[in-house]
């Protein structure tokens, strides 16, 4: 299958689910917005107070870097979100974002928002929620327009039958004293850490193993304890790299979190410890409502985040040679 860069829906709905309660309780911080050709929504290294989920039209984001030059434009369209900052991020804005077509969707503010994160609300739940599809979808489209331009360095196609093979265990408690320290997962106490790691698995998988393939549908997600996996999508009958990942890296969640087919092929490329976590068990998690589903959402969300910027970087490094290196 040959990677292709995603046509981009014209219009998606957003919150249509609600019930008229959530409506209402939700209109206090967040709201309809329309905005022409022309209009800047917010500028780089402004207060950020506005987060925005499209829903209709194009907006372009450019950051003025360091050296004086701008990064390669990010263009956002329906369904994806822009103005989202990760903790430790200045208070102003990355970028510039202009409407290049004109759009509307929803602004959400940020200060309200986190308000309600920080009090795991159910209703901020659900607008995070949103805010994680639209990363899903800005990260396909990074991952096929990244796949479709031409590249240096081809990955190494190795036949095997997909389906995780390895010896499978209970964690171990080193692996659940690794879970701790990760940053994604700090915010857990004690006890729903202890659940969350009940609902997984540990594998010891060894070198070329074949984890899923691209297109297939996702069946689970992966945290990298030990060892490395690699990830590569095949364009024009030719294997292509996209990342190296390592220990403590996160992948596989997107397919899960959105229901679509797997974006990426993924491959052990040295003898790795994994853990997993399956569709089903990552489906009741989010859905039993409790303090732990709404942390593990925000753990996916800023791992999404950290792609999704790992990939501009990228991106806008790799065009200024004229040639796309997929790392």
């Amino acid at each position: 299958m040959s990677a292709k860069v995603q046509e981009r829906p014209k219009v998606v709905s957003a919150f249509d689910d609600l019930t008229a309660a959530e409506r209402t309780e939700i209109a206090r911080f967040v709201t309809p917005f329309t905005a022409g050709t022309g209009t800047v929504l917010f500028r780089q290294d402004t207060p950020e107070d506005r987060m925005y989920l499209l829903t209709k039209g194009l907006v372009e984001q450019v950051t003025n870097l360091p050296d004086g030059s701008n990064s390669v434009p990010l263009t956002s369209g329906p369904g994806e979100s822009l103005g989202e900052s990760v903790p430790g991020d200045s208070p102003g804005y990355l970028a510039t974002a202009k409407v290049v077509e004109d759009a509307a969707g929803f602004a959400i503010d940020v200060e309200r928002f986190r308000e309600l994160r920080r009090r795991y609300s159910p209703i901020a739940f659900k607008v995070l929620y949103r805010l994680a599809l639209g990363l899903c979808t800005a990260v396909r489209n990074l991952d096929a327009e990244i796949a479709a331009r031409p590249a240096r360095r081809p990955g190494t196609p190795v036949e095997q039958a997909p389906g995780l093979a390895g010896r499978v265990h209970a964690l171990s408690q080193g692996c659940v004293g690794f879970l701790r320290r990760m940053p994604f997962f700090e915010a857990f106490e004690d006890n729903e850490l202890d659940a969350l790691c009940k609902s997984m698995r540990q594998w010891d998988v060894s070198k070329d193993q074949l984890l899923f393939t691209e297109g297939e549908p996702g069946a689970s997600c992966f945290i990298v304890i030990k060892g490395q996996v690699g990830v590569t999508v095949e364009r024009h009958g030719h294997i292509v790299a996209l990342a190296d990942l390592g220990p403590g890296r996160i992948f596989g969640e997107i397919s899960l979190l959105d229901q679509g087919a797997r974006s990426a092929t993924c491959r052990v490329l040295k003898d790795s410890e994994l853990l997993e976590i399956g569709a089903g068990e990552f489906t009741r998690l989010f859905n039993d409502g409790s303090k732990a589903s709404f942390k593990l959402l925000e753990a996916v969300h800023w791992n999404l985040l950290g792609v999704q910027r790992a990939l501009l970087a990228e991106r806008t490094g790799l065009q200024r040679d004229g040639v796309w290196v997929l790392v």
